[in-house]
């Protein structure tokens, strides 16, 4: 599996906003493409700015083909104003496999 770990900071005026675009872009991720086998957005439980999300693909083409659809470009754009800092790493899951 190929893992995608994202920490955004989103400012603090668009955080309710954030969180419900990031959960839609979440469920169509899980729905629309085959390849994503997971989808978590989770909260900072003292600050509600900060969210980190946690994707599992098939593989790193898999991923790319997430970054070419529709609803990505959609929430890319959606909520590139609303965002201070964004962190992204990519990571091969060995456990399970």
């Amino acid at each position: 599996m190929f893992v995608v770990t994202v920490e955004f900071l989103i400012h603090q005026q668009h955080e309710s906003e954030f969180r419900e675009t990031v959960l839609k872009q979440a469920r169509n991720s899980l729905t629309l493409e085959a390849d994503c086998h997971r989808f978590d957005v989770s909260i900072d439980a003292k600050d509600g700015c900060r969210v980190f999300l946690y994707e599992s693909y098939t593989d790193e083409a898999a991923y790319q083909a997430h970054r070419q659809t529709p609803h990505y470009h959609e929430f890319s754009t959606r909520v590139a104003d609303w965002v201070a800092q964004k962190n992204i790493k990519n990571w091969q899951s060995v456990y399970p496999s």
